[in-house]
């Protein structure tokens, strides 16, 4: 009996693909080959924060060049150079609010399990706290917000003290009464410490549907740069994938618990064997343990939550949700394997099947086919 969740994958799945059935001509394409040989990569970008106060200097702008022509060499990614005092789109000013570029006070709004919904920095009128409630959406009990700001430094102290929930509530952000925090003081020290605006310039490295996956200080060494975004896990996945020798590919990410990894591989290795006795499909594996510093950007970019976990990935590195606990399991693991056999479809919209890793692929985006 498969799980529910096998099932709601499926009939996604079969939704994507039946999707404007009567112009939905099927081609005599698998979508892993698809995936592999004519769908376009997601790309990443390395945003280069900076303001006129502190300018890049001729080293940094060579790093700059550096990394496109080098580090990013056929990987999915781009640099960006965004100036704090310059023109941007809303969405760049947005994101550089929201990483805390913008200064004291640093508005941060926490769900009830602890974890950061949003977060804004700098002075807000009503447009920008208006702004801030059509990204949180709708709000669930518990959800409380922290305005933190130095007391010594009376603009942003002031700038912090006119967050009311008054404020909040009048630009749509309702029931939530803000706590100002004084960042000097001892009780607040690892709140400060942890939602600080960074030192400029520094880089922050973002996924195509936006996630932050890393910040690095300017002065950082281009070799670490290359190792984050080309680490071994990456290299060996690509592997995996290239030519199309196999399909899929799953990567195991283990834990600390032993006994449980050891399950979740019998999992594994079963789902493997089933898969090309039954279905035929050829499935790559590659492990990556949590906790390896090398793999820290790897692991934040397969968005794992709980492990041990696999995660499915196909083509030019496209990556399904990962699964673990009562999700890992070989009906679940043979259902991403086998969906790899459907025929491609005109209506299938790749995007929403997953995000693509970060993965360095020399000659990779030359196959991609213009016309079909």
């Amino acid at each position: 009996m498969k799980s529910s969740r096998t099932v709601s994958f499926a009939v996604l799945a079969l939704g994507l693909l039946a999707l404007a059935a009567p112009a939905a001509r099927a081609c005599d394409i698998k979508i892993y080959d698809a995936a592999l040989n004519q769908w376009p990569r997601n790309y990443y970008l390395l945003y280069l924060v900076h303001n006129n106060a502190q300018p890049l200097t001729a080293a940094q702008e060579a790093m700059v060049k550096n990394l496109r022509e080098k580090t990013f060499a056929d990987t999915n990614a781009d640099v960006v150079k965004l100036n704090l005092d310059g023109s941007m789109l809303r969405e760049d000013r947005e994101f550089l609010s929201g990483q805390g570029c913008n200064g004291w006070p640093q508005l941060v709004v926490l769900g009830k399990d602890g974890a950061v919904l949003a977060r804004v920095s700098g002075a807000l009128d009503k447009k920008g706290l208006e702004r801030l409630n059509e990204r949180l959406g709708m709000l669930s009990e518990g959800t409380r917000a922290v305005v933190l700001a130095p007391k010594s430094d009376e603009k942003a102290w002031k700038a912090a003290s006119e967050i009311t929930a008054d404020a909040l509530a009048a630009a749509g952000i309702k029931d939530v009464k803000p706590e100002v925090l004084d960042t000097e003081a001892a009780a607040n020290k690892e709140l400060a410490a942890k939602y600080a605006p960074p030192k400029l310039p520094a880089f922050f490295l973002v996924s195509p549907r936006g996630t932050t996956l890393a910040q690095f200080p300017i002065d950082v060494k281009e070799k670490e740069l290359a190792t984050a975004f080309d680490s071994s896990a990456r290299q060996d996945l690509t592997k995996t994938l290239d030519k199309g020798k196999y399909a899929i590919s799953f990567v195991f990410v283990t834990g600390k618990d032993k006994k449980a990894n050891s399950e979740a591989e019998k999992i594994l290795k079963n789902a493997i064997k089933q898969s090309d006795k039954l279905l035929k499909v050829k499935v790559g594996r590659v492990d990556v343990e949590v906790g390896d510093a090398e793999e820290t950007v790897f692991l934040k970019n397969l968005d794992v939550t709980a492990v041990p976990a696999v995660v499915p990935v196909f083509g030019k590195g496209k990556r399904l949700e990962a699964l673990a606990g009562k999700e890992l399991t070989e009906d679940n693991l043979m259902d991403r394997a086998g969906f790899m056999l459907q025929n491609c479809t005109c209506v299938l919209n790749p995007d929403a099947l997953g995000e693509d890793l970060l993965l360095k692929w020399k000659g990779i985006d030359n196959r991609v086919k213009v016309d079909r």
